[in-house]
């Protein structure tokens, strides 16, 4: 029996464009849905055969079966998740390279996990028969790292505060931002930051993406500030409750490149009082809905959001060794004592 080409479907949820095609061999693919239970052709995606997926996750990937030797499915071959006493072949699954990748198959299925970021993978699929091996059918799959945001650079439009560094301490703060790292925007003029605005630039890391998909690059998380009073013994206190600017759900994530600024009023900043050296906004980047971390589009869709068990997606930690805070302190001026002189009681 001749053995007929394959065709691979691959996991791919919408709103992911990816972009570096290559061939995939002629077949009569025309009589397989382009979508078969929840899953979406790869060789349809826009660019074909790709799948980018986030370091350490597994995903399954179908192989629909040849027409040739499967005639009884009939069309519109809209299944790829079939029983087992409809499936009348075997498949290899062979990967290029090998280091870094594991692949575990189940008859039509097979599981792969990227344990390498930054890898480019050729996965070949073959149809096993009579006649020998199919021609392939062939996706890449490119392992991206674990998503990372942070804040590259500050600065409050049209002012020249002075910039600086600062780590925030492991206690006396919020957890969100405890030894958090970011930059210090320092003045004692209070109309430096009063009626002003701030300017944080973004950057996002994944490696792995190539250059024609930045598209990819989307993001859920928040931004938010905190106004702290800090006094003279070094300790801090709490000004309000923190205050969330922005919010960017799983629904309507945001693309963050590698220089993506955002801009926002800088609320009020009151005065420091006797005892305080300083009273600063803390603009700081934290998770979105009940998250405390980052969550990509890739990450997202490395975590299987169509498996029945699915309920959260992995929430990744933001990176310490990153900028992640940028705050506008008001300094307090030295309030110079009074002057003594002999008396007038001579």
């Amino acid at each position: 029996m001749r053995v007929g080409k394959i065709l691979l479907v691959g996991l791919f949820i919408s709103g992911l464009s990816i972009s570096a095609a290559f061939a995939q061999p002629a077949d009569d693919r025309a009589v397989y849905a382009d979508n078969a239970d929840n899953y979406t052709r790869a060789d349809k995606t826009t660019p074909a055969n790709v799948s980018y997926q986030t370091v350490g996750k597994a995903l399954p990937y179908y192989v629909a079966p040849s027409t040739i030797s499967h005639p009884d499915l009939a069309a519109p071959r809209d299944h790829v998740v079939l029983p087992a006493g409809d499936l009348k072949a075997t498949w290899n699954w062979i990967a290029n390279p090998t280091v870094g990748i594991t692949i575990v198959p189940a008859a039509n299925m097979a599981t792969i996990t990227v344990n390498t970021a930054n890898t480019t993978y050729d996965i070949d699929v073959h149809e096993v028969g009579s006649c020998g091996d199919g021609e392939p059918s062939k996706i890449k799959i490119i392992g991206t790292s674990e998503p990372k945001l942070e804040i590259t650079a500050a600065e409050v439009i049209g002012k020249t505060p002075t910039a600086d560094n600062v780590t925030l301490p492991g206690a006396g703060v919020i957890t969100e931002i405890q030894n958090f790292k970011g930059i210090v925007l320092k003045s004692c003029d209070k109309t430096d930051f009063t009626g002003q605005q701030i300017k944080l630039t973004l950057k996002s890391t994944e490696e792995g993406i190539l250059a024609a998909d930045q598209g990819l690059r989307k993001y859920s998380f928040s931004i938010n500030y905190v106004i702290y009073r800090h006094k003279t013994d070094g300790t801090y206190v709490i000004d309000g409750v923190k205050t969330q600017l922005v919010e960017h759900p799983l629904a309507t994530k945001f693309a963050v490149l590698d220089a993506t600024d955002v801009t926002f009023n800088i609320p009020a900043i009151p005065d420091p009082a006797l005892d305080e050296d300083y009273v600063e906004v803390i603009f700081f980047l934290g998770g979105a809905e009940t998250r405390t971390g980052i969550v990509s589009s890739i990450s997202h869709r490395s975590d299987n959001p169509i498996d029945p068990g699915f309920t959260a997606p992995t929430s990744y930690d933001f990176d310490l060794t990153k900028n992640l805070v940028a705050t506008a302190r008001l300094t307090a001026k030295p309030k110079t004592g009074p002057i003594y002189h002999i008396p007038y009681n001579y």
